[in-house]
């Protein structure tokens, strides 16, 4: 990292790698006081984000970076949902002013796209329409787990948003006070602990300007002190389809709850008035 802080003084855009659980931890101070603090144009590339190197053990484990990284001034943290909105990350963050870090997993994942949006950093990704209820998701495994959410909550008779908020920082906060005001509620699903990372976020903008129901579906506040599968590790702490449809469907519940002594009172309050 002070490498690449002395190149970007130079005038130059380098481009540094490393696990993603070691640059919020071991490195932090270097990409926090070299070039954070410098604003220096260089682009750190992380891999191994979330449980993704779940072989490894809890040591490799990056489930707090986000929580640690989105608190850097200066800094843009992007993280792509496959290899193709990567290419597309790569080349939009290019040119931006200022450090950026992209976060990528271990291993390969499928596609999520079938046409891959336009990538603009800071604005999210309208995957599917919907007006009953929106899934925000970042990273791969978590994006491909909302649209699978989406139809089985459509066979359901639930209308579900899907946002891949690409982007951790800057958040789109157009898109989540939006989908605050038009849809009974939203659920965030992330590779990352549910303290500090996207969940979190989201309730930051939510609860300032437009306050609405959110459940957050991430990794519990505890160590994942087994070995294995990336996707099979994340099922085990909670993060599944099944339980993105769980939230989907209480969300729609709880907004029809609250409109049924309201719609009661209106139908009272029109008896009365036929018979007056």
């Amino acid at each position: 990292m002070g490498v690449s802080a002395g190149l970007a003084a130079t005038g130059l855009r380098p481009y540094a790698h490393t696990l993603s659980g070691f640059a919020a931890a071991r490195a932090c101070e270097q990409l926090k006081v070299d070039i954070a603090g410098n604003n220096l144009p260089v682009r750190v590339v992380v891999t191994h984000g979330g449980l993704s190197s779940g072989h490894y053990g809890p040591t490799h484990h990056a489930v707090d970076d986000l929580a640690i990284l989105r608190t850097m001034p200066n800094l843009t943290i992007v993280v792509p949902a496959d290899a193709a909105e990567t290419e597309q990350a790569v080349l939009a963050t290019a040119d931006l002013p200022g450090p950026v870090l992209i976060r990528l997993g271990r291993a390969a994942t499928p596609l999520v796209h079938d046409t891959v949006p336009e990538f603009v950093p800071g604005r999210a990704a309208q995957l599917r329409d919907g007006d009953d209820v929106t899934i925000v998701a970042t990273g791969p495994h978590p994006v491909l787990m909302a649209l699978r959410a989406h139809d089985e909550l459509a066979a359901l008779g639930i209308s579900a948003r899907v946002l891949n908020m690409h982007t951790i920082k800057p958040l789109d906060t157009a898109a989540l006070l939006r989908a605050a005001r038009e849809t009974a509620g939203i659920v965030t699903v992330e590779d990352h602990l549910v303290i500090g990372g996207l969940g979190a976020a989201v309730c930051e903008v939510v609860t300032q300007d437009a306050p609405v129901r959110v459940r957050r579906i991430g990794v519990p506040d505890r160590f994942i002190d087994r070995v294995g599968d990336e996707h099979d590790l994340l099922v085990a702490a909670g993060v599944s389809t099944e339980r993105i449809v769980a939230q989907g469907l209480a969300l729609a519940e709880a907004q029809r709850n609250d409109r049924a002594p309201a719609e009661r009172h209106q139908a009272s309050r029109a008896g009365s008035s036929s018979r007056g």
